[in-house]
């Protein structure tokens, strides 16, 4: 349960993050421990009646090593029951 446009209720969300690591399922874990962290940790996005989120990794793309842009933040959208 997340706040979304000012209403508390069931929310998915995109992120994007950068992480270097040798396979893709390790790519996953990694990334998955790391926004289980900033969720937490995120003013925006308190967990409400201590409800665990799901997460699951949708997409992994290999990026050049030189490509070191910085990425934060969540973009949520509201899920339908």
């Amino acid at each position: 349960m997340f706040e979304v446009n000012g209403k508390v209720q069931k929310a998915g969300f995109f992120a994007t993050r950068r992480i270097e690591a040798d396979t893709e399922y390790e790519a996953a874990q990694i990334v998955i421990h790391q926004l289980k962290v900033e969720l937490e940790l995120c003013a925006d996005s308190t967990l409400i009646f201590g409800v665990e989120p799901e997460l699951e990794v949708k997409m992994t793309h290999e990026m050049p090593k030189e490509h070191k842009n910085i990425y934060s933040g969540f973009t949520y959208y509201p899920i339908e029951e």
